[in-house]
């Protein structure tokens, strides 16, 4: 009798910590991030060690010690009196096994997520980007399609249906407007066209979005903060190094990511290359905007702007590299390719998304691990031009006439790699195919992956242009007698292997 009332007791007490506990889960709800929070959660519980306590360990433990040194064991078959009861109390210790383990995930920059990255963000003043609004170009023309401008503050529409958004005139001159999105995030980015206006104005003939000054960016997400994080935290910023650059440039709205080439025409020159929130090239209006921030061009290397003085900072953007892939596919059966080419394209789009995720991280790491930097001595008064790619006037040539005649330039080179073994994997995953031809997976026509070169000359941001399937009945694999040689890792022949 008091085992039975020590069990109860030892019930209550875990009932009541699994109380507590959810009542702290259901807290956080009220934070923006619980979403993002759920998804880790399930994730982390879903990824949980073999090494767990789960259910059915637990309940066979409670019934090892109960029936321990008992000439009669109790009978612990499903739907007896003892199992009823043992049952939800091992249920509630894996519950309470895996919140443990979920609060215990939260306390980790590595790990945390939502509301609990936000608190390490917030004990160094590092907090979360919020989403902004775009800044777009364009202008407004009068019934005589002369321009004109019209009030500050009128709202106007797109007119796609299927992608309504608002802009309103946020400064104008002479019929040259600036419009302000009222829409938050990066879907105010995408429109270029005619608007048209909320309400009747009066003498308006015609209103274009035709470009974007400032890019709107998405609220960050928890990778992109615990990136930004961890940089901050393990590489100090201080006086004017690389960090400090990327550092300051992503205080400034619309800019994602950076690659910083120091020492790129000479000591104390630099070259930024900026890239939006979804790591995709900006705009020229924005290159320059951004330029007159860190390093006005008028007056270059004098410290009127982010850079410190004497430091003269070229800024540039990516370009975009149209790539083509063919493949060769075969379906399972009672699938056409009609059926699944969508969904296969679709997880081609999601690779080049997470390669283009990864341009700065492998720069970061070739620049670190010194791999391919090499500094040249050569005569830079012969090479004043290059010292600004996107300017070309005569007066800031001037500011570099007291320059010595010899000076370091550093190259840095590194390469961003198209994995066909990895499209080859990503088809598979959609489960629509029977197999892969990895060996016949061109890219760009190239037999092999695809190795872009990237420098302080030229950044390329790859984007998937076209892809050509080659739909078969069956890929013949090879000669079951024959030695395979093939070590993709994701064809059949190598998914056959022992």
């Amino acid at each position: 009798m008091l085992f039975l009332w020590g069990e109860i007791v030892l019930i209550e007490e875990l009932l009541d910590l699994k109380r507590t506990i959810t009542e702290m889960l259901q807290n956080v709800s009220r934070d923006r991030q619980f979403d993002e929070l759920l998804s880790s959660l399930l994730f982390d519980i879903d990824s949980m060690s073999d090494s767990r306590l789960d259910y059915k360990e637990i309940l066979s433990r409670m019934f090892d010690r109960l029936n321990e040194n008992l000439a009669n064991p109790f009978d612990d078959r499903q739907s007896s009196t003892i199992f009823n009861v043992m049952a939800p109390i091992a249920i509630s210790l894996t519950e309470i096994g895996i919140l443990i383990r979920i609060f215990k995930s939260q306390v980790f920059v590595l790990t945390a997520s939502g509301s609990s990255l936000d608190s390490f963000g917030a004990d160094y003043d590092l907090p979360r980007f919020e989403a902004t609004q775009a800044i777009r170009i364009g202008y407004t023309l009068d019934t005589n399609m002369n321009k004109a401008d019209f009030p500050l503050g009128r709202v106007f529409r797109t007119r796609e249906a299927l992608n309504d958004m608002r802009f309103e005139i946020y400064k104008t001159n002479n019929g040259d407007v600036l419009w302000r999105c009222l829409d938050y995030g990066v879907i105010g980015n995408a429109y270029y066209g005619d608007l048209s206006p909320a309400q009747p104005v009066n003498g308006l003939g015609r209103a274009v979005i035709t470009g974007t000054l400032i890019p709107a960016q998405d609220i960050e997400t928890d990778e992109q903060y615990r990136k930004r994080l961890l940089r901050y935290l393990r590489r100090k910023a201080f006086g004017g190094n690389v960090p400090q650059y990327q550092e300051e440039l992503q205080k400034i709205d619309g800019i994602g990511d950076s690659l910083i080439f120091p020492v790129w025409r000479g000591y104390g020159t630099s070259k930024a290359v900026i890239l939006d929130s979804q790591n995709h090239p900006v705009s020229p209006e924005f290159v320059e905007y951004v330029n007159n921030i860190i390093d006005p061009i008028v007056r270059s290397g004098t410290g009127f702007g982010i850079a410190p003085i004497g430091h003269r900072v070229t800024c540039s953007t990516g370009e975009w590299l149209d790539v083509t892939i063919n493949v060769t596919v075969a379906f399972i059966p009672n699938i056409e390719f009609g059926q699944g080419e969508q969904q296969l394209k679709e997880a081609i789009e999601k690779y080049f998304v997470e390669v283009r995720q990864n341009v700065v991280s492998e720069w970061e790491r070739s620049y670190y691990a010194n791999d391919g930097i090499f500094n040249n001595y050569v005569n830079i008064k012969s090479r004043f031009e290059a010292l600004h790619d996107l300017y070309n006037d005569p007066e800031i040539m001037d500011l570099y006439l007291h320059f010595p005649a010899e000076h370091a330039i550093q190259t840095h080179n590194y390469f961003t790699r198209i994995n066909r073994s990895i499209i080859a994997a990503r088809l598979l995953e959609t489960r629509l195919l029977a197999d892969v031809d990895f060996e016949n997976i061109l890219i760009q026509g190239l037999p092999r992956n695809l190795d872009i070169c990237q420098n302080q000359e030229s950044i390329l941001i790859p984007r998937l242009k076209e892809i050509f399937f080659e739909v078969v009945d069956f890929i013949e694999p090879h000669d079951p007698d024959a030695p395979c040689t093939c070590t993709c890792g994701v064809c059949i022949n190598c998914l056959s292997k022992p």
